[in-house]
């Protein structure tokens, strides 16, 4: 039978009845931390707010040793770019929202209140098949005034418009059309500080291979004059101490144009190159300058693969020039961000992971944070597993000790593997890729640290659910999408035994179960409930209605109540199923999308948590059932900060459970659900009938069921471990460790009672 090692202590901290406290909390290692955007708050010392690789704006208090969500943005796949703070405790963002789904508008939050306050929409013009914002600059005296650089697609073809407005977005002039322009391209607009009709536009180059310069114009866009012609230009910059005084970088160089940094001194009417002797590397471009707030001397500007620093107002410059692609370095600086609190500190936001300075520039050391994408999650007792970077992390719940295994350094580029954590075993989890050489699933008995294959294919197929045979615990049976249901033994890892498992009807198996109660296997095939009793031999259909509920969608999960055999529950593409005489009947008590995972308590049996997981149709959601799946309460997309997930695993307790989440961009999340525990008489009425003594117990303890047959008793500690297994009314525990202890007893009617057992 199943040795169960999913059971949490039951002395951890214990929730007030019929109340819902719930908590979220970042639990991932912060090495693998990434966001972008990092700028300081100009008002409140040492607060910091960033972009994750999703659709969040977080924030600091403590600059950047912890982090919490400010806002989330409500769409499946976004991404936030061009974070902006304004004078008016606001902030300003753009979003993508997928690969052809972008978004036409510049947001505007009140930090304070966390609300969107104000949206500048541009026009669309030609009947684009989609539209987005790429680059924008709003005047911070007056956010009336707003310049935006929109970019669209008409068919396969891409254009750019530059929009201006003095009315907040009510009214827009079209001020720069790509196609009437050599077709040149923006890279970046800005407004001049102190004049709201001094615009620039920042070009870059043209499929006609013209180069763009710099754009002028000192009438609100109506005439302009170009600087710099022969060049292209990333970005401006305006010395806050002096406005009048600008910078400007290069794009990326052609064979005919130079990569520079140049300096005006009179509003950008005319420019000079500032002498600095740069590396060539690949894209060679300038991507960000600023000017430190405690010394106006000091300048950083940030390149590709090198650092420019110069301490004498840019007469002269050190570079630093860092290793090609390290992520372990400094590469591809995108935005820079002094303190405007204590001297000389600096965050720069990279390609790769945010670095931190406290002599502006001259070494960096990395931002570490919790936010980045977690591919899986699974546990089994107190050992978590969550996929980073195509590895393995393994971390004890209890002491929080984490161990980490085969990750990549993020500039190689390789499939990710589904990972799926052995629930009996300690210490094994399989890992199944797909790549350009077909697929591979492997075995570690290490934590992850080392694999052994034990199945390889030729052709590419989705691996739908594996799951340990119990009464084998080195035999698996897998399901694949396409290719069928097989057998794996790998009692010898020279000689693996894959044999495929005939089955009744052709289709994918979508689940696979092993039940608590017996030595049957249950799959799910065309969403038809298939009971087997010899091994996979031969199969019997147990529900002929199942199907018509789930209709054209899958059952992804199939599960029995370790307290009750009869007892199933199954979910899928539209929602939840439970059945109360073993498969044969079936109702449909929760209508939603996409419902993945269920999973019973082990520790108080009404309490059932299940996951819906991010698609195209549905947001991550947590589900959880305090009355034994007859109804279901919602954790809200909303209550998870938007986060995109597709993989949970929840550990409970008596009155709670943990759902740890794989995040899209939030790293590894846990959210806690305080569960009531409700009155249940026909199980008061079964606990009536079994007696155990003595209570607490030093030697043998003593079980009696009144009008029924033990067929089993089993003993658990409070770690989930089952320590005895017998047949006989006397348990000899005199060898046992004193504490608590956790008592099944399986009569022959099917009832299961659980008794809580002191040995001291």
């Amino acid at each position: 039978m199943k040795n169960k090692t999913t059971l949490s202590c039951i002395f951890m901290l214990f929730f007030a009845i019929n109340s819902l406290v719930a908590q979220l909390q970042f639990e991932g290692n912060q090495q693998f931390g990434r966001i972008y955007n990092i700028i300081h708050d100009p008002v409140i010392p040492s607060k910091l707010y960033a972009t994750t690789q999703g659709n969040h704006i977080v924030q600091s208090i403590d600059n950047g040793q912890n982090w919490d969500v400010l806002f989330a943005y409500p769409a499946n796949g976004a991404l936030l770019n061009n974070l902006k703070y304004l004078n008016t405790n606001s902030l300003s963002f753009t979003v993508s929202t997928g690969i052809t789904n972008y978004d036409n508008r510049v947001y505007v939050i009140n930090i304070s209140t966390q609300q969107i306050t104000h949206m500048y929409t541009p026009p669309t013009m030609d009947n684009p098949n989609y539209a987005w914002i790429s680059s924008y600059d709003i005047l911070q005296s007056n956010p009336f005034y707003a310049v935006v650089h929109q970019g669209y697609r008409v068919g396969n073809i891409s254009y750019a418009r530059v929009y201006y407005t003095t009315d907040g977005g009510t009214t827009w002039s079209n001020i720069y059309y790509n196609f009437d322009n050599d077709s040149v391209f923006p890279n970046s607009v800005a407004i001049h500080p102190d004049d709201p009709q001094k615009l620039f536009i920042a070009r870059g180059d043209s499929p006609t291979t013209v180069s763009g310069g710099l754009l002028v114009s000192d009438d609100a866009g109506v005439t302009w004059s170009e600087k710099v012609s022969g060049n292209t230009v990333s970005t401006v910059y305006f010395n806050p101490n002096n406005t009048d005084e600008m910078y400007m970088g290069t794009w990326i160089p052609s064979d005919t144009t130079t990569e520079n940094l140049y300096k005006s001194t009179d509003a950008g009417d005319t420019w000079q190159v500032v002498p600095i002797t740069w590396s060539d590397y690949i894209l060679n471009n300038i991507l960000d300058i600023k000017i430190n707030p405690f010394n106006a001397n000091n300048i950083i500007v940030l390149e590709e693969n090198e650092i420019a620093i110069s301490n004498d107002g840019g007469t002269t410059w050190s570079n630093q020039v860092f290793p090609d692609d390290d992520p372990s370095h400094y590469y591809y600086g995108m935005n820079a961000s002094f303190s405007p609190f204590f001297t000389n500190q600096l965050i720069i936001s990279a390609n790769w992971y945010p670095f931190f300075s406290n002599d502006a520039g001259q070494t960096l050391t990395q931002l570490e944070i919790p936010f980045y994408p977690v591919a899986n999650v699974g546990i089994n007792g107190d050992n978590l597993y969550y996929g980073v970077q195509n590895g393995i992390v393994h971390k004890e719940i209890a002491s929080t000790q984490e161990s980490i295994y085969n990750t990549e350094p993020l500039n190689y580029f390789s499939s990710t593997p589904s990972n799926f954590v052995d629930e009996f075993t300690e210490g094994r989890i399989f890992s199944y890729i797909e790549n350009f050489s077909g697929v591979e699933l492997t075995v570690s008995n290490d934590y992850g640290q080392s694999n052994n294959s034990i199945y390889q294919g030729f052709s590419s197929d989705l691996l739908v659910d594996l799951e340990t045979n119990p009464e084998d615990l080195d035999n698996i049976w897998v399901s694949f999408f396409d290719g069928g249901l097989f057998s794996i033994d790998f009692s010898d890892l020279n000689n693996v035994s894959v044999t495929q498992i005939t089955m009744p009807e052709s289709g994918p198996v979508t689940s696979i179960y092993f039940d608590d109660w017996s030595t049957d296997i249950f799959v799910v095939l065309n969403n038809k409930v298939f009971k087997s009793t010899d091994g996979g031999t031969s199969w019997l259909q147990i529900s002929n209605n199942l199907q018509a509920l789930v209709g054209s969608n899958y059952i992804y999960d199939l599960k029995s109540n370790y307290w009750n055999g009869y007892d199933l529950i199954a979910v899928g593409g539209n929602g939840i199923f439970k059945s109360i005489n073993n498969g044969v009947d079936w109702t449909h008590v929760y209508t939603g999308n996409n419902v993945r995972k269920i999973q019973f308590s082990p520790l108080t049996q009404a309490h059932i948590a299940a996951a819906v997981y991010t698609s195209s149709n549905s947001s991550a959601k947590i589900l959880y059932s305090e009355n034994y799946g007859y109804s279901w309460n919602t954790i809200t997309a909303d209550e998870l900060e938007y986060m995109g997930s597709n993989s949970m695993d929840f550990v409970f307790t008596n009155n709670s459970v943990d759902a740890y989440i794989a995040s899209y961009d939030l790293g590894l999340v846990k959210y806690t659900i305080a569960l009531s525990t409700l009155s249940v008489p026909e199980e008061e009425q079964q606990n009536s009938l079994v007696k155990v003594y003595p209570n607490p117990v030093s030697n043998v303890l003593n079980v009696k069921v009144q009008n029924q047959t033990i067929s089993k008793i089993q003993l658990y500690n409070m770690l989930g471990d089952k320590v005895m297994e017998t047949a006989n009314s006397k348990l000899d525990m005199s060898q046992l460790a004193t504490g608590a202890y956790i008592l099944k007893v399986h009569a022959n009617t099917g009832n299961t009672i659980i008794k809580r057992i002191i040995k001291d």
